[in-house]
């Protein structure tokens, strides 16, 4: 079972974050990360002027013991010095499509009564057809007002892939029918570029 951890940081200049973003990867997996992105929202209402640290783990346990050792090395204090922390919040990831790449990130934030397995693959389908490389979908299990929510997370090197997508699910039949039976009611979406 893999745990996402996402540190919402307020940035002025992004610009120093970006350029480190390969070297804080490397940090991150040097701590037992088995994965790490900077994100940056680039349509997504409060959220932009922000920039968020997501990083993957084995368990929570692993998760935090990571951070206090990623947070200690100087140069992540250096990079973390007037960028102060907003929120933090950690999910637990529910399903897994495709090989993570791509320059762009589709999120939507939804609640439902829960997550459909079946609505996520047809998520797949559609969207590996439209140029898609990955869906991660999770329920965020700790960190403020998302806790209960589900997130999910499709990644592309085009945004007009992730559009169209959304398009084909919101007439797809069988699609519908699954948000149906979950209760399923988007909260959020927004669009981001991967670092």
């Amino acid at each position: 079972m893999s745990y996402s951890i996402v540190t919402r940081y307020q940035v002025a200049d992004p610009s120093a974050l970006i350029e480190k973003a390969p070297a804080i990867r490397e940090k991150a997996i040097a701590a037992g990360a088995e994965g790490a992105a900077l994100i940056q929202p680039i349509a997504a209402g409060p959220h932009v002027d922000v920039m968020l640290a997501l990083t993957v783990w084995n368990s929570v346990d692993a998760g935090i013991e990571g951070l206090g050792k990623l947070y200690a090395d100087p140069d992540i204090e250096v990079l973390r010095d007037g960028n102060p922390t907003l929120d933090r919040s950690i999910s637990k990831l529910m399903a897994s499509y495709g090989d993570i790449d791509g320059q762009y990130i589709g999120t939507t934030r939804f609640t439902a009564s829960e997550m459909s397995e079946r609505g996520v693959a047809i998520a797949w389908e559609k969207g590996k057809a439209q140029g898609i490389t990955a869906i991660r979908a999770s329920h965020c299990i700790a960190g403020g007002d998302n806790v209960g929510s589900y997130r999910a997370m499709f990644f592309t090197n085009s945004l007009d892939a992730w559009a169209q997508t959304i398009a084909e699910l919101y007439a797809d039949d069988e699609y519908l029918s699954e948000t149906a039976k979950t209760n399923f009611k988007v909260v959020f979406r927004g669009i981001a570029r991967r670092f």
